[in-house]
């Protein structure tokens, strides 16, 4: 009993449409699915594709720490430069080359105490 009535709705509705506007929902439909799919597909190459916010995200944490590394290596860079000036002949900081013997090699005067102190040039490597 249900059945025939169930079956006399959807014939009705299958019928009521003519065959032009079957034709016009389905390509309707289709077009729908077919944007749906390109965002999607565009949605995941930007979040998750290779040169998306993903990468971006992490290359922009690199290029922070790379900073700070280059930052820390002209830090360094200045002090052994200044070390290597007062070091150059012409120009010999006496005062300078005395400490630099003496923690060297381990030279000192009658009554002197060597301290030793860990450089102020630090390698990340």
């Amino acid at each position: 009993m249900w059945y025939g009535a169930l079956y006399n709705i959807i014939y009705n509705a299958i019928t009521a449409f003519d065959s032009k506007q079957l034709v016009s929902m389905s390509c309707t439909l289709m077009y729908f699915v077919i944007i749906v799919s390109a965002f999607v597909l565009l949605f995941c190459k930007l979040f998750f594709g290779s040169y998306g916010i993903g990468d971006y995200i992490r290359l922009s944490g690199e290029l922070l720490a790379m900073e700070e590394k280059i930052y820390n290596l002209n830090d360094s860079i200045s002090v052994l430069s200044d070390r290597v000036s007062r070091l150059r002949s012409g120009s010999i900081d006496l005062d300078f080359l005395e400490e630099e013997i003496k923690r060297e090699y381990g030279y000192t005067s009658n009554g002197e105490v060597m301290i030793y102190v860990d450089d102020l040039i630090y390698n990340d490597e």
